[in-house]
């Protein structure tokens, strides 16, 4: 057995500046890192340990002035800094991490009542997605592609007639089945 400790990192935000003896104690103008040491003669204590400050105190651009921001680091601060009070993503933030950070924003910023809509939405086409592979399985288990193509129909129709029956928006229930607003109204009939 390898009883062996992997190294543990304490990441931390700080809305403020960190006060270095030297400005050589930060990586890329925001971060700087720290161990535990002996204060008499500075023996690291271990290197299973390390604190990890992302200091936003130190981005030099306002709101409202994310054009200045030109790395990625700089859009990330200002995306950490003043993501609350921003409506959307600014149109130069174009990284592929900025994009998670923005949808992460966007959920964590949905009221109580708008969280549980958008779990019924993700739950929905959960059970959409699972509907679906069932019925291309059977559909590839009956050897016929118009198995595939009545079963995939019919799982799309299921799940919109139970979207339904919760009392979901026509425009929701298409986007997240693909059927026309003419199907949905029309299983909403039968």
């Amino acid at each position: 057995m390898d009883y062996s400790l992997r190294p543990l990192y304490v990441i931390s935000i700080l809305n403020f500046k960190i006060d270095h003896t030297e400005e050589g104690a930060l990586e890329d103008g925001f971060i700087s890192r720290y161990s535990i040491r002996n204060d008499a003669n500075g023996e690291l204590m271990t290197d299973a340990l390390h604190f990890v400050y992302f200091e936003l105190g130190r981005l030099k651009a306002r709101f409202g002035e994310e054009n200045k921001c030109v790395t990625v680091l700089e859009q990330v601060a200002y995306s950490l800094k003043y993501g609350h009070m921003l409506k959307e993503r600014p149109e130069n933030f174009r990284d592929e991490i900025l994009k998670l950070l923005y949808r992460a924003i966007n959920l964590a910023n949905l009221t109580q009542k708008e969280l549980e809509n958008y779990d019924k939405i993700m739950t929905t086409k959960l059970d959409i997605i699972a509907q679906i592979n069932y019925a291309e399985r059977k559909g590839r288990e009956e050897g016929a592609a118009e198995g595939k193509a009545e079963g995939k129909a019919e799982g799309k129709a299921e799940v919109a007639r139970n979207m339904l029956a919760m009392n979901m928006n026509v425009d929701v229930i298409t986007k997240a089945t693909g059927l026309s607003a003419e199907e949905v109204e029309a299983l909403a009939v039968r």
